[in-house]
C-alpha cells in the first residue's frame, strides 16, 4: 500500500456496500499520495467518492479510452515523482526506482552516463544526455537527497556517519569526499535532514 501510485477500487463487494470506501480511507490512512479511482455500476455515490478525495469515478462499463486517459495522468503527474519513486532518463525508456532502494548515484560524464547504486548491491545505468547531474535532485529526486561531490548524490537516509570532508553510507564499504563547493549546502542539508545529529 505505501509504495502504490495508483488503486482502481469498486464501491460495492457481495458483503458490503461500501467495502469500497472504507478501504479507500484505509490506503490514504497509510498513504495520503496515492492516487484512487472507484469503478462502480452506479453513478449515486460519486458525491461520497469525492468527499474521500479520489482521483476520479468510472461507471462500468468502463471505456478503455477513459481508463487509460487516467493511467497516462498517473504516470505524468509531478506528484509521482515527489512521493515514493524517481523517474530517470534511462536508455530507450523511463526508469522508475522507488526511493528506499536508491543509496547513492554516481555521474560518469564522458559517456553522458550516470550510475544508481541499489540497496541490494545492484546497479542501473541512466542516460544524462538531456539531463544535467545536478539536475536530477531537482526533477527526479525527493529532498532526501544530496550532492556531496560533482559526480555523487547521497540519499541522506543512508548516511552512517561524516564529518567536514568525508561521508560513510550504509551497505557501503566506500568513504565518499565531501566537495569545497558543495560542503556548505550538503552539511546545512545533513544537519537538517538528521535534526540533531552532530558533525563528528
Amino acid at each position: 500500500i505505501q509504495f502504490a501510485d495508483l488503486f482502481f477500487l469498486d464501491i460495492m463487494t457481495p458483503d458490503s456496500y461500501n467495502a469500497g470506501f472504507r478501504l479507500a480511507e484505509k490506503i490514504h490512512r497509510s498513504n495520503p499520495n496515492a492516487n484512487i479511482v472507484f469503478t462502480t455500476n452506479s453513478a449515486e455515490y460519486w458525491d461520497h467518492a469525492f468527499d474521500i478525495f479520489a482521483l476520479h469515478y468510472l461507471v462500468k462499463p468502463i471505456r478503455e479510452a477513459r481508463a487509460f486517459k487516467v493511467l497516462d495522468y498517473v504516470y505524468r503527474s509531478p506528484s509521482k515523482k515527489g512521493s515514493h519513486a524517481a523517474i530517470f532518463p534511462g536508455n530507450g525508456q523511463e526508469l522508475v526506482i522507488e526511493f528506499d532502494r536508491i543509496l547513492y548515484i554516481e555521474a560518469q560524464t564522458r559517456r553522458h552516463q550516470g550510475i544508481v547504486h541499489l540497496t541490494d548491491g545492484s546497479v542501473q545505468e541512466i542516460n544524462l544526455s538531456s539531463v544535467s547531474f545536478s539536475g536530477l535532485l531537482e526533477n527526479s529526486l525527493s529532498k532526501e537527497f544530496a550532492q556531496c561531490h560533482r559526480s555523487i548524490i547521497l540519499n541522506l537516509n543512508y548516511v552512517l556517519r561524516y564529518d567536514l570532508r568525508t561521508v560513510t553510507l550504509r551497505y557501503c564499504s566506500d568513504e565518499f569526499s565531501i566537495g569545497k563547493n558543495y560542503r556548505n549546502a550538503f552539511l546545512n542539508r545533513m544537519i537538517d535532514h538528521k535534526k540533531g545529529l552532530q558533525i563528528q
